[in-house]
């Protein structure tokens, strides 16, 4: 059998591309690190279509166990441009790449409403979930409300997020639009209560999208929910990516107390 050596460690790539087929439809993801004797895999569900922004979460959860960054359909890729983008549409593309055996479902942002989806379509694949900046709490579900709140939370996020998530809006076009729309026609709150596995609902401290009564609302639904406060604003996974993976460390272990 061949040996690898420290050397060989060293040049391996932090993340490799895969792209796979389910009901005929392409799926892009990236992939990190290896499956480990004992901990469960890390699937990461980015928000509202762009993925750059988590590759150091990607990586930082690569270095214990697999983890897997889902690409949506429909932004940035040409091969998946044509692909529906809907709320119900997008979890259907999550499923497929879930791996066999429950896994620590990561959602960010919108991408925490897929997961939740996710969790109650697949409950023998999802063995917990870590919600970070859940969206959209009721009183942020018109426009102006959003407007106010992107304001206050942008004054806390750092500018060099944008050059990851705003190329991946634009190619989004008319299907940012349709992700948007189902997303803010969704009720987080009425789902929750029936997610079995372990809940980890978590904000940044200057989040303003996701405020704390939000997260702890979600968490005391959630019939095995906990709350927690991270530094920095929404764009946590992109700040603070160990803290992040820290807390998919903490999903890990509560599934072995399952």
């Amino acid at each position: 059998m061949p040996q690898t050596s420290p050397d060989d460690d060293a040049r391996r790539p932090l993340h490799v591309e895969e792209w796979t087929e389910s009901d005929g439809r392409p799926l892009r993801t990236l992939v990190s690190g290896r499956p480990r004797t004992g901990a469960p895999e890390v699937v990461l569900v980015p928000g509202l279509g762009a993925v750059g922004y988590m590759l150091e979460l990607l990586h930082a959860c690569g270095a214990w166990t697999r983890a897997t960054l889902v690409d949506l359909p429909g932004f940035g890729q040409q091969r998946t441009a044509d692909l529906p983008s809907d709320l119900d549409s997008v979890t259907a593309r999550l499923l497929s790449a879930l791996p066999p055996s429950p896994s620590v479902l990561v959602g960010h942002s919108t991408g925490t409403q897929v997961a939740m989806h996710a969790a109650l379509d697949a409950p023998d694949r999802v063995g917990a979930l870590v919600l970070v900046g859940p969206t959209f709490e009721p009183a942020a579900r018109r426009p102006g409300a959003l407007l106010a709140r992107h304001m206050w939370t942008s004054a806390f996020e750092p500018p060099g997020q944008l050059r990851y998530t705003v190329p991946d809006y634009l190619r989004g076009g008319r299907r940012f639009r349709e992700y948007l729309t189902s997303a803010l026609r969704d009720r987080p709150e009425e789902q929750i209560g029936r997610i079995q596995a372990p809940v980890i609902a978590a904000r940044g401290r200057h989040d303003h999208f996701a405020s704390q009564e939000w997260v702890q609302q979600l968490a005391a639904a959630a019939p095995r929910g906990r709350a927690r406060t991270l530094p920095g604003a929404h764009a946590v996974p992109y700040n603070h990516p160990g803290a992040v993976a820290q807390l998919a460390g903490e999903a890990a272990a509560a599934m072995g107390g399952s």
